[in-house]
């Protein structure tokens, strides 16, 4: 059954990897998650790969963008191009 709402607190993120843990643990990316932005961008386009939720709402965002400024840009335009093979997820960002 897919989560209506998920949303994860990126306060606490001070590096790459936090981050990608982050990610795997709230959206139940399989075991063999590489931790890296394809990996990211193959599991939340595949349901088998992740409990992707209707709405994903992050929270911290102008923390993380200052934090990490590089991995925020490419998690931001990861989830831009989702909408494009996943019409039934939206994205809510949240400073």
């Amino acid at each position: 059954m897919t989560p209506d709402v998920i949303e994860v607190d990126l306060n606490t993120v001070r590096t790459p990897m936090e981050l990608h843990v982050l990610l795997w643990n709230r959206l139940q990316f399989p075991s063999y998650y590489g931790r890296n932005w394809d990996a990211f961008w193959d599991c939340i386009t595949d349901p088998e790969q992740s409990s992707m939720p209707h709405v994903l709402r992050l929270r911290g965002w102008d923390i993380l963008r200052n934090r990490l400024p590089k991995d925020a840009r490419l998690l931001r335009e990861t989830l831009e191009r989702l909408p494009s093979l996943r019409t039934d997820i939206s994205v809510e960002w949240i400073d």
